[in-house]
Parts: C-alpha cells; sequence; structure tokens
C-alpha cells in the first residue's frame, strides 16, 4: 500500500497543492466523483466553463505530467433522458481526449455474491478501442461484462475479470433491464473468457 496515495479533499484543490501531488510522480490517478468535486470547487456541472475548469485544474496537470487520470462520474438517472455522455455538462465528453467508458449494473454486486456490469465505450479518441467491441445502440460499443466475484468459491479473494464480447453476444442490447441476462455457473464452463486471453 506505500505506493498508493488516497487523498479525499474538503477544501478546494489550489495549485500549490496540485502541483505538490504531481511531484509525488503518479501512473494512474483516480478522480472519483467529478460532480461532487466539481462543486467543491465551484464550477457549474452544467456549464461547459465548468467542464474546462475541471479539467484544467485536476486532470491536465497529471496528463501532461504523464499519467493516466480516470475520472468516474455519474449518468442521468431517468434512461430516457440518457446520453452517451455523464451528467451535466456535454462538455465534459466532447473535451475528452481518450476513452469514455459506461458501466451499467446487468446483476448486483454484493458480499459473498458475484455481480456483472456491462461496460461500453461510448468516445474513443483515437479509436482503438472499437475495433475490440461490438456496435450497441446509440453509437456504443459493447466491449464486454465486468464479473466481480465475492464467493470464493474458487480462489480465497474477491475476483474481477472482464469477459471480452464474442460475435452473437446478446449482452449488448440497451433492452437489459437491471434484472439483466443470467450469470452462467463459473464452474460449468459457460462463461466466455476473460479479455485478453
Amino acid at each position: 500500500m506505500a505506493l498508493f496515495h488516497f487523498i479525499g479533499p474538503e477544501e478546494r484543490a489550489l495549485p500549490d497543492y496540485t502541483v505538490a501531488l504531481v511531484d509525488l510522480h503518479p501512473t494512474l490517478v483516480i478522480l472519483d466523483g467529478v460532480n461532487e468535486g466539481m462543486g467543491l470547487h465551484g464550477m457549474p456541472i452544467n456549464d461547459p466553463e465548468g467542464a474546462t475548469a475541471w479539467r484544467n485544474r485536476l486532470v491536465k496537470p497529471f496528463t501532461t505530467a504523464g499519467a493516466a487520470v480516470l475520472s468516474a462520474d455519474h449518468v442521468v438517472k431517468d434512461a430516457d433522458r440518457r446520453t452517451r455522455y455523464s451528467f451535466g455538462s456535454g462538455h465534459k465528453g466532447n473535451a475528452l481526449n481518450g476513452a469514455m467508458f459506461e458501466l451499467v449494473n446487468t446483476e448486483p454486486f454484493g458480499r459473498g455474491r458475484r455481480g456483472r456490469s456491462r461496460l461500453t465505450v461510448n468516445k474513443d479518441r483515437p479509436g482503438h478501442l472499437r475495433r475490440r467491441g461490438l456496435p450497441a445502440p446509440g453509437g456504443k460499443f459493447y466491449v464486454g461484462d465486468l464479473v466481480v466475484d465475492d464467493r470464493r468459491t474458487f480462489t480465497p479473494i474477491l475476483e474481477a475479470v472482464l469477459y471480452a464480447p464474442k460475435a452473437g453476444d446478446e449482452h449488448h442490447n440497451e433492452d437489459d433491464t437491471e434484472d439483466g441476462p443470467s450469470l452462467v455457473d463459473q464452474g460449468s464452463g459457460g462463461d466466455r473468457g476473460p479479455a485478453g486471453r
């Protein structure tokens, strides 16, 4: 754990503070809660200028230093109003230089349970990920299912595996509800192989 730094800010990150974090030479920065972070910094989430200010303050300093930045955000809860982008200004997605993923839970996770979420690529610049996926409604590309297994049936630890899609796979349909496609028991050999194998 010495390689990890956790920061739970309760006040705005001033430029000197951001410089001190960049000086730690991180290779991966995870910003969990973009809208909450924007609110903490007084940046309006529905305004393109707020999205730009967020990127300039807390994303670009790290990407400029060579780190990968993963920003966790939320979509609109009403599925009929949902777009490819997260809640707030569309500029969050428009200004993105990289990939935007969406995880949609199709089978609940939990302690002692096995759950699944569908992973789509909603934006892909410069375009290397779409070719690994299947076309899905709304201009998205289905790239797999993230399965998190805490049953500890086969391993003594929590297991997370990304299963790649197969031709003819039906999991990319947006008709999947929260009840979603049922899981195939891992011991039966019926699950698809992990991504990249």
